[in-house]
Parts: C-alpha cells; structure tokens; sequence
C-alpha cells in the first residue's frame, strides 16, 4: 500500500457502510449537493 500521511482515511466502518450505494446515487447526491463533476483522476 503507498503511504500518505498527510491523507486522513475514512474508518472502516464508514467505508463498509457506503459499499452499497451504487456510483449512479453517490454522483446523483453530490449533483444536488452542488458539485457537478464528482469524476476523480488518478492512478490506476
């Protein structure tokens, strides 16, 4: 795993309890949230 340390992880708890929504709703809540592009680029 690469270390970052100046990136503070979600918990795992929060990470296992958001695996159910599918990528359509989490894109779908940020729209209304007011960020249109929630596209993220990066390694692969």
């Amino acid at each position: 795993m690469i270390q970052t340390p100046d990136i503070v992880r979600p918990s795992k708890e929060l990470i296992e309890s958001l695996s159910g929504i599918s990528a359509a709703t989490a894109a779908g809540e940020l729209s209304r949230l007011g960020i249109r592009d929630p596209h993220i680029r990066g390694p692969v």
